[in-house]
């Protein structure tokens, strides 16, 4: 039996990878489920402080590859804004998307300012969710090859 590839890889030996963070365990197990049928691999945190810990850790394990980041807005301890702050305080760079039911004291444009590439409402529609990461896992794709091949064209 042929193992299909998964429908959001980028190369033949890589899977985007989507850390999912959110307070409600229901919300981690849908979207971990739903994301992994999309191709990806999904690590979950159920809140700010551990997120930031497994962002780090994902980052050293992964050649300092960035995994997407999908926050849930209102959290105990630190919320999806403070998080995403801390993140990138040490990644600038950070692929980040906001989810929430209740985004007060928040608006869109506010949370969109801060640096998310887009603010989800729930109940979440799983399919835009995994459009919108593919979409990015391929930009960064394309923009990773380009560079190599640019770097290799100056050698």
């Amino acid at each position: 039996m042929q193992q299909e590839k998964p429908i959001a890889a980028t190369r033949s030996d890589e899977i985007p990878s989507v850390l999912v963070v959110d307070d409600e365990p229901l919300v981690r197990s849908v979207l971990q489920l739903g994301l992994q049928r999309h191709g990806f691999a999904v690590v979950t945190a159920e809140n700010g402080r551990e997120a930031i810990e497994l962002f780090r850790e994902l980052r050293e394990q992964d050649d300092g590859k960035r995994p997407q980041v999908l926050l849930d807005v209102q959290m105990p301890e630190f919320d999806g804004p403070t998080v995403l702050a801390v993140l990138q305080s040490f990644d600038p760079k950070v692929r980040a998307y906001f989810m929430t039911g209740n985004s007060a004291p928040y608006t869109t444009d506010a949370l969109l300012s801060l640096g998310a590439h887009r603010v989800f409402a729930k109940p979440l529609n799983l399919a835009d969710v995994a459009a919108a990461l593919q979409q990015r896992s391929q930009a960064d794709t394309f923009d990773e090859r380009l560079a190599d091949r640019l770097q290799s064209a100056a050698l």
